[in-house]
């Protein structure tokens, strides 16, 4: 009996066609946000972000790309070596953390790749189509793309007020919290989520307030890049709670 977690025995030509736009997208805008770093002056938090948004929206394509979910998931998996290796000898300016504790990169591909696995791979074997499941594993990645993006984007700005400042004692360095940033982390959630239901034909507007909710309260509490692990599941738990 045909097991699903069995890889087909050959990749359709959808399934290659979603290979080569995937790491084609995903190259792009990492390229282009190292080009705009070097040429254009843009600092490493924003090129960091551009590149974690960018990632972020492209799991969108996911699931309307490839035909078998055993190979949808290989694009984010490889990804969890090619960040750790960025990460670890320094490749890429635009994506280096702004302290030395941080792995959030290479976070932001084991939830990709773990919620998807968890949560949408036995949706695969009937054909693709939008359902709940999918629903439910958008709604944590949305969520940890917009609402950690513009959380860190918008406290740096504007944030005045601190709530949360952990500190490394080894190097001294801060991962601050601020009042400003986790507000826009709840609109973005917020927003997110609705965006996610409207592609899904889910009515969300109570999910919404849910997951910005419980999204952002673990943004706030996790230093160090650990929000790209603690947001999306802990959102993603909640919605299958409620949906499935």
């Amino acid at each position: 009996m045909a097991t699903p977690f069995k890889l087909s025995d050959d990749p359709s030509q959808r399934d290659l066609v979603g290979f080569a736009v995937m790491y084609t997208m995903s190259f792009a805008v990492i390229a282009t946000s190292e080009l705009m770093r070097r040429f254009c002056g843009v600092p490493s938090h924003i090129t960091r972000k551009i590149i974690h948004v960018g990632a972020g929206l492209c799991v969108l394509f996911v699931i309307s790309l490839f035909d078998h979910w055993q190979y949808a998931i290989i694009p984010h998996t490889s990804f969890i070596v090619v960040n750790a290796a960025v990460r670890r000898w320094k490749i890429l300016k635009s994506m280096e953390p702004p302290n030395a504790k941080s792995w959030g990169t290479v976070y932001f591909c084991i939830s990709v790749s773990s919620l998807f696995f968890l949560v949408c791979a036995k949706t695969y074997n009937d054909g693709l189509k939008w359902t709940v499941p999918q629903y439910v594993y958008l709604t944590g990645i949305m969520a940890m793309t917009l609402g950690d993006a513009f959380a860190a984007i918008i406290g740096e700005r504007f944030g005045k007020r601190r709530h949360y400042v952990p500190v490394d004692q080894e190097s001294n360095a801060t991962s601050c919290k601020t009042y400003e940033g986790s507000a826009a982390c709840f609109v973005a959630i917020f927003l997110g989520t609705l965006m996610v239901g409207w592609i899904c034909s889910v009515d969300a507007w109570a999910d919404a307030f849910v997951c910005a909710t419980v999204g952002t309260f673990f943004e706030a509490i996790s230093p160090w890049g650990t929000d790209n692990l603690t947001v999306p599941f802990s959102v993603c738990s909640v919605m299958y709670a409620v949906r499935m």
